[in-house]
């Protein structure tokens, strides 16, 4: 049983580094082109959307995965599978409702965040990226299940879905807005917007 838990838990650990590095390369790959296209005003702009879904997605999802993983693994390490079910279904009600409650904050009070950091053409970008904390919130419940029953891959792949997802439409709305003639501030958003659709995918991969 020991051996087995070591082997799980190195095979686990060397899966999501794996993933972890993918993410990264991925994100290398979206972050430099995207900064050469908006310019530097829009990456001033893309920054500050950012930096308020960094900020909602703490609010949203901070220790709340690792809490989860905890009950789970103790809960099936008992043998109390019904408790595991449980835990999962209070976690994905609790978790949908504060990424739900997160989100209306973030499309209500948009242009009171985008004033309070002082940099108004953010707002569209704030709007677009916005709905990406409540499935991201959803995907944090599933990945704090499976990780507790010892099993890193949804939560591997959900990343690199995630990230993949951001990359290819982060680059084509910006493509195609900026072809179209759109405004900086729509192009931005359109950017931003490709977070948005990655964690909508990877909280279907999950799901």
């Amino acid at each position: 049983m020991k051996k087995s838990r070591s082997s799980s838990f190195f095979e686990g650990a060397f899966i999501l580094v794996v993933s972890n590095a993918i993410v990264k390369v991925i994100g290398a790959f979206f972050s430099i082109p995207i900064t050469n296209m908006i310019g530097g005003d829009g990456n001033g702009i893309f920054t500050v959307a950012y930096y308020i879904y960094q900020a909602m997605f703490v609010i949203s999802t901070a220790g709340l995965p690792v809490a989860i993983s905890k009950m789970v693994a103790e809960a099936n390490a008992l043998g109390k599978y019904r408790e595991v079910k449980r835990i999962f279904r209070v976690s994905i009600t609790i978790f949908s409702a504060i990424g739900g409650a997160v989100t209306a904050i973030m499309i209500l009070w948009a242009d009171v965040f985008v004033e309070m950091i002082g940099n108004t053409l953010a707002y569209y970008a704030v709007m677009a990226v916005a709905p990406s904390i409540f499935f991201v919130s959803v995907v944090s419940a599933f990945r704090g299940y499976y990780q507790g029953l010892s099993n890193m891959v949804p939560t591997a792949i959900s990343q690199v879905i995630e990230a993949g997802g951001k990359l290819v439409f982060g680059l084509l709305f910006t493509y195609v807005l900026i072809e179209k003639g759109f405004s900086l501030e729509i192009v931005v958003a359109g950017s931003i917007g490709g977070v948005t659709v990655g964690t909508v995918l990877s909280a279907l991969y999950v799901i």
